[in-house]
């Protein structure tokens, strides 16, 4: 049986298109699951009212569309104190609040998921400004106590490893989730942000996190032309900045067509911005990862996560989703 696969809607926002033309292509694509996270094109669900919350409800199921997991931003805060750093994206939720608030925020989650029906809700471990290995127990400690009130209050969470946080790669993940150890919090495995940091999600992140992961993002790998890119790197001079150039790049004085040749691979560009397809990536092989999930009996759900907000998303999803539910096709077998 293959795995659910779910995607992010808020990749392919316009904020002039209403959101049922968007799940309507959602469904042309073959697509049933959704992860929920920003609704339209800006703010968190946090920040609807039960009514809102019951048209966005009553507008997915006229779509036939299901809500698979929340993706909240629930600690992507500062590990002390309020005051955070400049990087990282917040999914629409940009207030400045620290970690008691976040706390308080979980009855709301919970209430939100199960108006959605939903098991599945995300949190992180805290923006990236320390050095992770100094601050690792209390960062253990902080998810343990949230853990402990999901599970107090009949629900449970999922720690998603992300570059701009605390814990960034697989083995970090591992780490993380084995040191809490509680039954009311799993991982949601992201390669992609692993990656960033430079980690190896087959075969080193998944030995690691083996029997810890309930859900895994698919993040398709980028092919960018930059114009005078060194300039756009300063982001990177803070010496705990979560970011690194891992990505295959060219440089070019204007956006170019044409093919680029990365390694073996030989990439078809348009523009500034290419996708690889997950049946011909460089830097991952996602092969390698989805069958050692299969043979593992992996039951969780596969995420179609591009990571951007793009021009052409239509095409660039279209084409992401194609080559994922291909390979899981070729992996797992017809259902």
């Amino acid at each position: 049986m293959q795995p659910r696969v779910s995607m992010f809607v808020d990749e392919i926002y316009d904020s002039n298109r209403p959101l049922d033309e968007i799940l309507a292509f959602v469904r042309r694509i073959g697509v049933e699951y959704i992860d929920l996270r920003v609704v339209d094109g800006t703010n968190s669900f946090f920040r609807l009212s039960d009514d809102e919350l019951e048209q966005l409800r009553r507008t997915l199921a006229k779509a036939g569309v299901k809500v698979a997991a929340l993706g909240t931003p629930l600690f992507k805060c500062p590990l002390r104190g309020h005051k955070g750093p400049t990087w990282g994206v917040r999914h629409g939720f940009e207030d400045v609040l620290g970690y008691e608030e976040h706390l308080k925020l979980l009855p709301r989650a919970f209430e939100i998921a199960d108006k959605f029906g939903v098991t599945n809700v995300r949190c992180f471990a805290f923006w990236r400004e320390y050095d992770p290995n100094q601050v690792f127990d209390e960062v253990a400690d902080k998810l343990g106590h949230a853990a402990r009130v999901a599970g107090e209050l009949g629900h449970a969470l999922a720690l998603e490893n992300e570059m701009a946080t605390l814990v960034g790669t697989g083995l970090e993940q591992a780490r993380m989730l084995k040191a809490v150890a509680s039954p009311h919090l799993s991982g949601i495995y992201d390669h992609g942000n692993s990656g960033r940091l430079g980690g190896t999600p087959y075969p080193d992140d998944y030995a690691a996190l083996r029997g810890l992961i309930s859900r895994i993002h698919i993040k398709f790998e980028v092919v960018d032309v930059f114009c005078g890119w060194l300039s756009r790197l300063k982001q990177w001079d803070h010496p705990h900045s979560p970011y690194s150039p891992v990505m295959p790049w060219a440089q070019a004085d204007v956006p170019i067509s044409g093919r680029l040749t990365i390694g073996d691979t030989v990439v078809e560009i348009e523009g500034d911005r290419t996708f690889l397809p997950v049946t011909n990536a460089v830097r991952a092989d996602y092969r390698a990862l989805l069958t050692a999930l299969k043979n593992d009996g992996y039951t969780g759900d596969i995420v179609c996560d591009t990571g951007f907000q793009i021009s052409r998303a239509e095409a660039t999803v279209r084409n992401c989703m194609g080559s994922l539910q291909t390979l899981i096709g070729e992996v797992w077998g017809p259902n």
